[in-house]
């Protein structure tokens, strides 16, 4: 075999590891960002699941209820937040 062969099988052979690897983290990084967008569609569906902020009116001026279901108690029994504990024995 000729030295310049013998280079070229070298060279060829070099090439063919660059892109092997090039390959790999390329796949590495379709898998990251894949995950990452698996994750940003299930953070949003929680979002939608979870729906808009409750607003309540105050005298012109609104309050946000992060979630309508916060518990708070009152004496024993505990209390949806925005209810309060009398109304629940006219029911």
């Amino acid at each position: 075999m000729t030295r310049s062969r013998k280079r070229h099988l070298k060279r060829r052979e070099e090439e063919k590891e660059a892109r092997r690897q090039h390959d790999v983290l390329q796949d590495l990084r379709l898998r990251q960002h894949r995950r990452e967008r698996m994750e940003l569609v299930i953070r949003d569906q929680i979002k939608k699941d979870k729906g808009p902020p409750r607003r309540r009116s105050n005298g012109g001026g609104l309050i946000l209820d992060p979630w309508p279901y916060t518990p708070t108690v009152a004496g024993d029994k505990v209390v949806a937040s925005g209810q309060e504990e009398d109304q629940g024995s006219a029911r």
